[in-house]
């Protein structure tokens, strides 16, 4: 059990998600000590699609980009609708794996 849930404050308890999510999710860190919640690229016949949601200064940023153009972009503050969308990436992206799409190193 997180130790914030026992102050119950609001504010803490955003901060209990906020660290649940960082343990359950894969942390990925990028050049410059960039971190990413969710980053997944893939590749098929010389084009790419990549997928990542970072943590914002108010919320998480969730993008795909397709060929290095930003083609989804949205800025979430609340958390369930977060997760929301990473299920809905996470769906893309499997059902582009089932299509031949292969997962490509991350280079930084």
């Amino acid at each position: 059990m997180c130790k914030f849930l026992r102050c119950g404050r609001d504010d803490l308890f955003t901060q209990c998600l906020h660290h649940l999510a960082w343990r359950r999710y894969k942390i990925v860190v990028g050049a410059g000590d960039e971190k990413h919640m969710f980053v997944k690229e893939l590749t098929n016949g010389g084009h790419t699609r990549r997928f990542t949601i970072d943590e914002g200064v108010e919320g998480w940023e969730v993008r795909v980009e397709q060929d290095s153009t930003v083609v989804r972009r949205v800025q979430y503050t609340d958390w369930h609708r977060v997760e929301r969308a990473l299920l809905g990436l996470v769906r893309e992206v499997s059902d582009l794996e089932d299509g031949g799409w292969t997962e490509r190193a991350l280079s930084w």
